[in-house]
């Protein structure tokens, strides 16, 4: 059995049937041509040889009686791994477009809690004879860093398919604690934690240096109103699109700056475009929610969240592309410079000492503040480095890979970028009701990632 984390449980308490809180990963298969079975069975067949490799996907939930504590993961009993798997065929032609549809259906239900939180997707009938593998992960299984430690257990390591092979003891269940031992261990265990750990972390509080005025990241609950900054519905959008990662290590190279700030100037500017085609661009820049990464080396090949958001002001308001980068990266270092004086005593790290029905109480605050206007960002925005090789799965090339993160009431957008194989893949996911027009956006990324690579070759 594994205690959550305060994080872990928080992507708990956050869910509603409009805001389900879990990620996708979409890997975009070849399927061998000369192969005898199905590419459903051929997936099924490998990821069930390999599931020895994610012990995080035999466990389910089990709650703290009376909410003495957060919830615990324990081994299901009951699990069988057929009940976890869908099948979903397009029709002709299975475009893009299809496809991003199917992704948008798939992800608007939440998991059933009753059993372990994942699902996974064969989607059939893409165009080329492609197939996709979609994995549904509840965040409070696992945060970016994570997800993409499970891509490298349970994908091919090379030719010779280098996985580990399944243990010689065969898995068995453990047994669920009585309530009432539950219930005793938990209240213990939290008042336990806090005894441990709250000196700790008031002293790296108090050690934090503050900030003010223009060397200050924005402050929560200040970032402008947009189309996408209102209460949300259980409709989702989906759309996707991709551009060389070349164009970015060329507009790296001349302006001295990293892949993330290229990929925060490349969102500012297609943001811009979109914003200003609808009269709907602020006069103040939009803000960013960043998922940062909070892992030590002795988290390595850990689960759960171990992660931190840092707020990061967008240069939605400059017109030229390679100032645009300029402020994006100033504006970034600024953020990161703050991130790290405050390190151990962030919102993150204060929900470990809360207990549940306080965690409970500040998603019901979120949710408030949102009714009254007030935006914590504008939109969530993740930037993963991928593997710059192409992968493979039981054999089958893994053509293209996405990510989605969820949407969060009153942040109607979700953005992805991940690097794959020489490529920058662009993925989004929004509420439909407040994005209509999603494929819009989306398609103005690889045009304002192109300008900066002119901006660099004019240089």
């Amino acid at each position: 059995m594994q205690r959550l984390s305060g994080l872990d449980a928080q992507f708990l308490h956050q869910e509603t049937p409009s805001t389900p809180m879990h990620t996708l990963k979409i890997s975009v298969l070849q399927p061998d041509p000369t192969a005898t079975d199905s590419a459903y069975d051929h997936v099924k067949h490998t990821l069930e040889q390999r599931l020895h490799l994610l012990p995080a996907f035999r466990r389910k939930l089990l709650p703290a009686p009376f909410d003495l504590g957060h919830p615990l993961w324990i081994e299901d009993p009951r699990f069988a791994f057929e009940t976890h798997l869908r099948r979903v065929r397009l029709a002709p032609p299975g475009n893009d477009r299809q496809f991003a549809e199917a992704i948008a259906a798939l992800t608007e239900p939440m998991l059933d809690r009753n059993r372990p939180l994942w699902e996974l997707w064969i989607l059939e009938g893409l165009e080329g004879g492609r197939v996709a593998a979609v994995a549904k992960v509840h965040h409070a299984v696992a945060d970016g860093v994570a997800s993409a430690e499970f891509l490298r257990r349970v994908h091919d390591e090379g030719p010779e398919r280098l996985v580990a092979p399944p243990p010689a003891q065969t898995w068995e269940p453990e047994p669920v604690p009585p309530k009432i031992a539950h219930a005793l261990w938990a209240f213990s265990d939290h008042l336990s934690f806090v005894r441990h750990n709250l000196p700790a972390t008031l002293e790296r509080a108090r050690a934090g240096k503050a900030m003010s005025g223009p060397d200050y990241p924005p402050l929560p609950f200040t970032a402008p109103a947009t189309p996408f900054n209102r209460s949300i519905t259980p409709a989702r959008a989906f759309a996707f699109a991709s551009a060389p990662l070349e164009s970015a290590r060329i507009v790296r190279k001349v302006f001295e700056v990293t892949i993330n700030d290229i990929v925060l100037a490349t969102v500012a500017g297609g943001l811009r475009r979109y914003l200003q085609r609808r009269g709907a661009l602020p006069g103040l820049p939009l803000v960013a929610g960043l998922p940062v990464s909070t892992r030590l080396p002795e988290h390595q090949g850990t689960l759960g969240n171990r992660l931190a958001r840092m707020w990061v002001t967008l240069a939605t308001d400059i017109a030229d592309p390679a100032e645009r980068l300029r402020r994006c990266k100033t504006y970034a270092d600024i953020s990161k410079r703050e991130f790290r004086e405050t390190r151990g005593a962030r919102f993150e790290d204060w929900l470990e000492f809360l207990p549940p029905l306080l965690c409970k109480g500040l998603a019901l605050g979120l949710r408030t503040a949102v009714q009254a206007g007030k935006f914590s960002e504008n939109l969530l925005l993740s930037n993963v480095p991928g593997p710059p090789e192409k992968l493979t799965f039981g054999g089958m090339k893994v053509d293209a890979f996405f990510s989605v993160g969820p949407v969060l009431e009153g942040i109607g957008l979700n953005m992805t970028a991940w690097s794959y194989a020489g490529q920058l893949n662009f993925s989004m996911v929004a509420c439909r009701d407040l994005v209509p027009d999603l494929w819009e956006l989306v398609e103005e990324l690889p045009v304002a990632l192109d300008e900066l690579r002119v901006a660099a070759e004019r240089d």
